[in-house]
């Protein structure tokens, strides 16, 4: 069987799996788009199963759509060859043993990562986040109110952008919840379902409190918290891909043209990391499966020596 072939059973045999339904779609697209045309597409699964032919093909996905493209496109592969393996037709997965090339320098992809000078393994200091959140709030009308409450929330809460758009609703928020003490700890259930552990309950600063209960006076107080202020129907989230593009201005206008939406996230898992809470909350704060994940994410390559001292 063709890799190309085998793609498609695979993609077919993901139906009756655990997975989440944007997860499968994630798959398929990725594999559609990096793997079903690419150079190996042709190739027998067993011509496939080569460390040389691998690398070098995974080198080709990174010098011209990236790294995080190449990454990608190697899950897919090694979840492929994993299948196949299972089923008998390879003896093992020549996944294990790969070296996850890099985007050379003076590749397509590196010259695109100069240009836009993105830093995705930054996190904004404490003064960065209120410049970015100031800049925001300082435009008035409906659709900048919306990218200033939404900057806001991705702030307090380190949720996906996704998971903020077509995962929070009104009913879930509980702005006065308490806690053992009877102290105010307002709370947010995020519906996620990227992860098993993406459907969390997660704290609420007070004050995203504060303004999330003055957005449900001037706003909506039912259905989704960032639907479409220009539909009648609020189960519709806004667009994703506008969203994204109004950050984008904000976070210019900031003079943080080497922040994403994703940095919001990356900040929270990082304050918290070093104000000394465990990995296990972090991952739940972000929906994190499992904390192997946050561990990398946080960019930990070698923990604590509490380990030695211990034994």
């Amino acid at each position: 069987m063709t890799v190309s072939k085998a793609g498609q059973f695979w993609i077919e045999q993901n139906q009756y799996s655990a997975i989440s339904d944007r997860t499968r779609k994630q798959y398929s697209d990725e594999f559609n788009r990096y793997i079903a045309n690419g150079a190996i597409s042709g190739l027998t699964l067993r011509e496939a199963n080569n460390i040389a032919t691998l690398e070098q093909f995974l080198q080709g996905i990174s010098d011209n759509n990236g790294n995080v493209a190449a990454k990608a496109t190697r899950r897919v592969l090694s979840n492929l060859l994993n299948l196949a393996v299972r089923h008998g037709a390879l003896p093992y997965s020549a996944c294990r043993d790969l070296r996850q090339p890099k985007a050379r320098a003076d590749s397509l992809s590196s010259v695109r990562a100069s240009r836009t000078k993105h830093d995705t393994d930054r996190a904004f200091s404490r003064d960065e986040r209120a410049l970015v959140v100031k800049v925001a709030d300082r435009f008035s009308d409906d659709d900048a109110l919306d990218v200033a409450d939404l900057i806001a929330f991705l702030a307090g809460t380190g949720v996906r952008l996704s998971e903020a758009l077509a995962c929070t609703w009104w009913d879930d928020i509980d702005l006065k919840a308490k806690d053992a003490d009877g102290k105010s700890a307002p709370t947010v259930h995020v519906r996620g379902t990227k992860t098993d552990k993406a459907d969390r309950v997660i704290p609420l600063p007070e004050w995203l409190a504060k303004r999330l209960a003055k957005r449900a006076k001037k706003r909506w107080k039912s259905g989704l918290v960032f639907a479409s202020p220009r539909l009648n129907d609020k189960t519709k989230p806004r667009d994703r891909r506008n969203m994204i593009r109004h950050i984008r201005t904000r976070l210019d206008e900031a003079g943080m043209d080497w922040a994403t939406s994703h940095t919001f996230r990356r900040t929270v898992a990082t304050w918290m990391d070093e104000a000394g809470a465990p990995l296990a909350e972090i991952a739940n704060q972000l929906g994190h499966a499992n904390v192997n994940v946050t561990a990398t994410y946080l960019g930990r390559r070698q923990g604590s020596n509490r380990a030695a001292q211990i034994l």
